[in-house]
């Protein structure tokens, strides 16, 4: 009997299957989320500095006595130093990098760029963010395709599923950058094998 004859007998597409199905797209789904997420949660809004004891500061102008400030405090097309004094009749001025920005909220109220404040000197580390990610789903499709072997692709299915939600949520809540990268990378640690193993699953049931 070939196989072809079982599945005419059985039914090529029932209640098991449907189930299966909707699971498999579950899994796929979220890998497409979690990996384009980061066009929006790591975008940088234009900012500048902020001005020093200024509480209520805004990215946009409030009104004339703001844009004076704004003037005299922060270079023309500088986003990353403040002037901290000006002397001389010449008026010779001193600068120095600034610790706060503000930022605008046009399009963003928040990110992950405007929370940790990656803007100038940290600019690099929305990189480094995405390159862990890589790392981390590296490690995972390298012992994966070995776990699944050895202990079934269910198995490991279901634990990546529930790995990979456990650290999307703490990656959401993320107190400081350093937490953020580590729960990063247990994204891709977890994410590569669920993608996997769903997959192949999938394709032979």
């Amino acid at each position: 009997m070939e196989f072809d004859d079982v599945l005419s007998y059985v039914g090529q597409f029932g209640r098991y299957q449907c189930l299966l199905y909707c699971g498999i797209a579950c899994a796929i789904i979220t890998t497409a989320l979690r990996d384009l997420s980061v066009v929006f949660t790591l975008d940088i809004p234009d900012y500048r500095c902020a001005i020093p004891g200024l509480e209520n500061d805004t990215f946009n102008n409030q009104n004339g006595s703001h844009l004076y400030l704004i003037n005299v405090t922060i270079p023309a097309d500088d986003k990353c130093n403040i002037y901290t004094n000006i002397t001389g009749l010449n008026g010779t001025v001193q600068e120095e990098e600034c610790s706060a920005w503000v930022y605008d909220k046009t399009i963003y109220q928040t990110t992950v760029a405007t929370d940790f404040d990656l803007v100038c000197n940290k600019t690099i580390l929305s990189t480094v963010i995405n390159m862990i990610y890589g790392f981390g789903g590296l490690f995972g499709a390298l012992f994966g395709g070995k776990l699944t072997d050895k202990f079934g692709r269910k198995i490991v299915w279901v634990t990546s599923c529930v790995g990979l939600g456990v650290a999307g949520v703490a990656f959401s809540l993320s107190t400081n950058i350093y937490m953020l990268m580590a729960f990063r990378v247990f994204e891709g640690v977890f994410g590569v094998p669920a993608y996997m193993s769903t997959f192949t699953y999938g394709k032979h049931r």
